[in-house]
């Protein structure tokens, strides 16, 4: 019997806020699936029909839950909030009770506060946001120019690097707004980052108003944790070389792969662009259906002037944990505890980084803790 979209967000609220959210649909075949996720990050649509939902709080309802947000509304000024530039030209400022600014190609525009009341680690998240890109006219010179499309990166990111939103918009008449739910690392939440970056032959205008950051308390999550076992994977540390990890990607050559020091590298070249295929390692590992499991890794990013890098953390099936698109240069200590909806055979890690400099990812300590039947279930 197909599953129903109620009987799939059903499922999800049993297992407390260790699920974020639910994928619904046929994923380009015939039967209606439902999957679980412990991290919902808006991503591009697919090209087949889903349904997806996402959590707003644990099971005492929405009264628990706390907005760490001060005037995400825009209501007559900015404050607290901080506007910074790549370059000593434009900033955020408040334009009909929304943050907009005015972003050239290739530059990059933040919005930052500090959080008074900080959020802990492993608490639950959700969050949204109100987005519109719009293209401005170019100088005159450049009109009779051929025009490429605006588009704009958006991150919404902690200090620590933890991003909880990051997608590249186009150019679009109405205003999107965009969710997303998981549980927040270790490391807290003490502050929050709007980062966009633009590139098109015009400038690009971004406004971000109704900006909404709730956390609450876990739940769902009385069983040991999954962090007691031991990790199933083999030379995480990578001791030596690569073995038994192998490295493919495809008919791509912008990235290259090293092992020194115990850390393994991933550097793509100058110029790699965001079409190019990841960098994959990957190694078999077992992990059975409806299993908790634990990420963990050290990540060093290296990121040059207008460059980023992503890391995915998955199995053949499914998204495990995903750092977003990263910006800065920064050690990015991960550390997640989720549940795997299908039963896999492999763990892989895909790394795509881009821009117009060098830009690599070293990748030490990497373990995963599976724990099946009673020890860590959900």
């Amino acid at each position: 019997m197909n599953p129903t979209l109620q009987a799939c967000t059903e499922q999800c609220a049993a297992q407390g806020t260790q699920c974020a959210g639910v994928t619904f649909g046929t994923f380009g075949g015939s039967d209606l699936q439902c999957y679980l996720h412990s991290k919902m990050l808006a991503s591009e649509a697919p090209s087949y029909p889903i349904v997806a939902a996402v959590r707003t709080s644990n099971e005492q309802g929405p009264n628990v839950r706390r907005d760490i947000v001060d005037n995400g509304g825009f209501d007559g000024s900015l404050s607290p909030w901080t506007s910074t530039s790549s370059t000593s030209g434009n900033q955020f400022t408040v334009d009909e009770n929304a943050a907009s600014a005015r972003i050239p190609s290739g530059e990059s525009v933040s919005l930052s506060q500090e959080i008074p009341e900080p959020a802990v680690g492993n608490a639950a998240y959700f969050f949204s946001i109100d987005i519109r890109i719009s293209a401005l006219t170019p100088p005159p010179r450049m009109r009779r120019q051929a025009t490429s499309p605006v588009s704009c990166q958006i991150n919404l990111q902690n200090g620590l690097g933890d991003t909880f939103y990051g997608q590249i918009l186009g150019v679009a008449d109405e205003v999107r707004t965009m969710y997303g739910s998981g549980t927040i690392q270790q490391g807290g939440i003490s502050d929050l980052v709007i980062n966009a970056q633009c590139s098109g032959t015009s400038d690009g205008m971004v406004s971000l108003d109704n900006v909404f950051f709730y956390v609450f308390l876990p739940t769902g999550d009385s069983n040991p944790p999954c962090s007691t076992g031991t990790s199933i994977l083999q030379n995480g540390g990578f001791d030596t070389a690569f073995p038994p990890w192998t490295t493919s990607q495809g008919s791509s050559t912008s990235a290259s792969f090293s092992v020194s020091g115990g850390q393994a590298n991933v550097q793509y070249v100058a110029g790699a662009s965001t079409d190019d295929n990841p960098a994959l390692i990957s190694q078999s590992a077992s992990i059975p259906a409806d299993t908790s499991y634990k990420v963990t890794a050290d990540l060093y990013l290296t990121i040059s002037s207008q460059g980023s890098c992503a890391v995915n953390f998955a199995n053949e099936f499914e998204t495990l944990y995903t750092t977003g698109q990263i910006t800065t240069s920064q050690r990015l200590p991960v550390d997640f505890d989720g549940i795997s909806d299908i039963a896999s055979s492999s763990f892989a890690i895909s790394i795509s980084c881009s821009g117009p400099g060098v830009n690599g990812v070293g990748i030490d300590s990497v373990g995963l803790v599976v724990n099946s039947g009673q020890e860590c279930s959900p």
